[in-house]
């Protein structure tokens, strides 16, 4: 099966050499003469130097600045930090109020669906709370024996 491919991918190469502009495909130089249609000499010199010497180019600047050296009392280079407090990310409280403004309109809403005023439904919600409250106090003290 694979000799097979190689077969049809080896003759598709040979069909595509033999079109005009498909030269891209030969092997041996044709490299060299591609690579003369993208460049001038100049440019290719410049780069065949650049690639001799581990693609270094002198004389430009470095991106990262450098260090400044300061007068400041020598850092503990022990490699410990002091650790960084825990506090909860930032936007939390911003989010805390968005959802508690949207549980606010979400109870009215309810309330509304059931003909009640938001405070006779406030003061609904307060008892229903209020009684499973209990309900969780007798649980906790067990079955009556």
């Amino acid at each position: 099966m694979a000799d097979d491919l190689y077969g049809v991918l080896k003759d598709l190469r040979a069909a595509l050499n033999e079109l005009s502009g498909n030269d891209r495909w030969a092997s041996g130089d044709a490299w060299l003469q591609r690579s003369q249609g993208a460049c001038d000499n100049a440019t290719m010199k410049a780069i065949i130097e650049d690639n001799r010497r581990g693609g270094d180019i002198h004389g430009r600047a470095s991106v990262i600045p450098k260090a400044s050296k300061q007068s400041e009392e020598p850092q503990d280079r022990s490699g410990w930090r002091e650790a960084t407090p825990i506090k909860p990310p930032e936007g939390v409280a911003l989010v805390d109020k968005l959802v508690d403004a949207q549980d606010r309109l979400d109870a009215v809403a309810r309330a509304h669906q059931m003909g009640l005023s938001y405070s006779e439904w406030q003061k609904l919600s307060e008892k229903d709370i209020e009684a499973r409250k209990a309900q969780q106090k007798l649980r906790e003290k067990g079955p009556k024996t």
